[in-house]
């Protein structure tokens, strides 16, 4: 990042890629909570509604290494910015799609973006300031899913349920725009691949797969409990129960450490001193 460009646009490019977080992952498992009125209105069965969130899981799983190989080399500003674009479009589409097919065509399109997404949103986001800040930056772009969880399920399933599963698509796609316009606007243009985001400091196989491991089981758990003996009147509750008790700790991390980002970013101007142009502005590798 150049030294022109200022800590409050990167504070605003690192709200805007945590918004696409939030929308990503609430429109990947909207469904879940709206099984029933999509089944009604397409006149499909609420299994064959299911499966829009595995098809949609499985692109993201499958496409996520071609993708991030094939645009390696791509400024990260216009990258982030257009697959929030597709996003947009893609949900919109959703929300108007006619057929079992056309609807399930968008969310293709929706999760072949978020597979790319995720997997530079977060380099992307480390490098926008110091590296002694790089876990609260994380846990602030990361908090938009955690956050998902929590309200934005629970919400896209109360608005679907209230004027119609269409109209919770419409939302999130409204948000999306909203998180396009503040990455495009405020991420700095740059080369990817460089800076101290670039790369792990000190890769461990074993923790990874670990880690890995422990990611499909804690998914798989939460996923089955929520879809397992679910009726209509008690969709919501069910929905957002377990997302608050799993979650809750993690989104509350995630807003301190949004807090402790924003003291840190202005406790060289509080202290009166001078802020060193590499707490300002450092290199990004974006």
């Amino acid at each position: 990042m150049g030294e022109g460009h200022s800590t409050a646009k990167a504070s605003g490019a690192l709200l805007g890629l945590a918004a696409g977080t939030f929308v990503y992952v609430t429109t990947e498992t909207l469904p879940i909570g709206l099984l029933l009125p999509i089944s009604a209105d397409l006149e499909i069965t609420p299994s064959a509604a299911g499966l829009l969130v595995t098809w949609y899981g499985l692109v993201v799983v499958v496409a996520s290494l071609p993708l991030t190989q094939l645009t390696r080399r791509v400024p990260r500003r216009p990258l982030l910015s257009g697959l929030l674009g597709v996003f947009v479009l893609a949900t919109w589409a959703s929300a108007a799609a006619s057929g079992y097919w056309m609807l399930l065509g968008a969310r293709v399109v929706t999760a072949l973006s978020q597979a790319l997404f995720w997997a530079v949103v977060v380099p992307t986001a480390a490098g926008l300031f110091p590296p002694r800040l790089r876990g609260r930056v994380v846990a602030v772009v990361l908090g938009g899913g955690t956050l998902a969880a929590v309200l934005g399920l629970p919400l896209g399933t109360w608005l679907g349920q209230q004027a119609g599963w269409r109209a919770a698509f419409l939302a999130l796609s409204g948000i999306g725009l909203a998180a396009m316009a503040a990455t495009a606007a405020w991420l700095p243009a740059g080369a990817p691949g460089r800076g101290h985001a670039a790369r792990g400091t000190d890769p461990d196989r074993r923790r990874y797969l670990t880690l890995m491991a422990m990611t499909v089981l804690a998914a798989t758990g939460a996923a089955t409990a929520v879809n397992v003996g679910i009726t209509a009147g008690a969709l919501v509750g069910s929905v957002l129960l377990p997302g608050v008790g799993v979650r809750g700790t993690a989104l509350l991390g995630g807003l301190l450490s949004l807090a402790a980002l924003a003291a840190a970013l202005v406790e060289p101007v509080a202290a009166g001193g001078p802020r060193p142009a590499s707490a300002a502005a450092p290199a990004c590798d974006c």
